[in-house]
């Protein structure tokens, strides 16, 4: 699955601030968590995930081939 452009067009930095930015936000606020449940169930919904392990069993990452 490629990255989508606006995500690829981010600065290693920016990429840190907007990942930390969206976990800041689901922690802090019951509204936004729900928000960040949606956002994971559209992504699943769309095949987002498929092939994908997050957090592989082993705690290593995998390889996809």
């Amino acid at each position: 699955m490629a990255i989508c452009s606006k995500y690829e067009e981010l600065s290693p930095f920016e990429r840190v601030e907007f990942i930390g930015k969206l976990v800041h936000a689901v922690m802090s606020d019951n509204f936004m968590f729900q928000v960040g449940q949606d956002i994971i169930k559209t992504g699943e919904n769309k095949g987002l995930f498929n092939g994908v392990k997050i957090l592989p069993e082993n705690g290593k990452e995998e390889e996809t081939t």
